[in-house]
């Protein structure tokens, strides 16, 4: 069995700690790119919601007006209609 000295096992317990320090530094910043990408995929689905709702106020307004318009065109056929009535009394 080999003895080792103080000076070695002190090389040797820092080699230790400057591996664990790597690993642990390598974890945080997994660990921190994981949460970027979560925060990131949290604001894409915000983004996609609020398109959405944006979208979909749009349509309902638009389909508004297209009722508005039917409803004047429809009104406007009957004040036809009814010009033609009269004018056809009146003679």
């Amino acid at each position: 069995m080999r003895l080792l000295s103080t000076a070695s096992l002190q090389k040797e317990n820092a080699k230790n700690l400057s591996a664990r320090m790597q690993s642990i530094s390598t974890i945080f910043k997994q660990y921190h790119q994981y949460q970027a990408r979560q925060e990131y995929l949290r604001e894409q689905r915000t983004i996609q919601l609020e398109l959405e709702q944006t979208r979909m106020a749009l349509l309902e307004k638009w389909q508004e007006k297209q009722a508005a318009l039917r409803r004047e065109e429809t009104a406007l056929a009957e004040i036809e209609r009814l010009k033609a009535l009269l004018a056809k009394k009146a003679h």
